[in-house]
């Protein structure tokens, strides 16, 4: 029997991008730019230009991290045991960057620098806990079932989505704890 469960979550988070991401993952960093020459410009500027998750809200940060799972498995004796399971993740992450950062006034653009810093390390404890949930689904390769193969899926897939939703829940209560990062410092000016 082959079995494919997909969840997509949108996670609203904004250091480097390469050690936050492990090698098998696919993960995309992408930015809107934005100008301006001072904290109001760029405020706008950031306002005007950052991304919607499906409801309307809009964050100067936004990431979606999507894990999906399939797999295969087989009676045993009386047991049902995985004889495959494979897993995806994917994430992207869409945060602002200012392209005249550096040329502009040494003040604005060191306070530029503390919030980038700020929304970006908040926006990988959102990318860590999809791969905390990505870990935790991988460990159910060893899953087995000792009342045979009757209603297995629903057992692999009901685990798979209680992970999910642990780290779903992680992540919405991390952004009501820091308000989004602003608690942190994740504001601009």
């Amino acid at each position: 029997m082959y079995v494919f469960k997909q969840i997509v979550l949108c996670i609203f988070f904004g250091l480097s991008f390469s050690a936050a991401v492990a090698a098998d993952d696919d993960a995309e960093m992408s930015y809107y730019d934005i100008s301006g020459q001072t904290a109001k410009e760029l405020r706008a500027a950031i306002n005007a230009a950052r991304p919607g998750d499906k409801r309307g809200k809009r964050f100067d940060g936004y990431t979606t991290w999507h894990v999906s799972w399939k797999y295969r498995f087989k009676p045993d004796g009386a047991d049902c045991v995985l004889s495959s399971f494979d897993t995806v993740f994917r994430a992207k992450v869409i945060l602002p960057r200012w392209r005249a950062g550096e040329r502009g006034d040494s003040a604005l653009a060191r306070n530029w620098q503390r919030y980038i810093k700020v929304l970006t390390q908040h926006e990988f404890q959102h990318l860590a806990h999809g791969q905390s949930a990505l870990r935790e689904i991988r460990a159910l390769r060893t899953m087995r079932s000792s009342s045979g193969c009757r209603g297995f899926a629903d057992q692999v897939n009901a685990r798979a989505d209680a992970v999910i939703k642990k780290y779903q829940d992680a992540d919405s209560a991390f952004d009501r704890r820091t308000r989004h990062g602003y608690a942190d410092g994740a504001y601009f000016p």
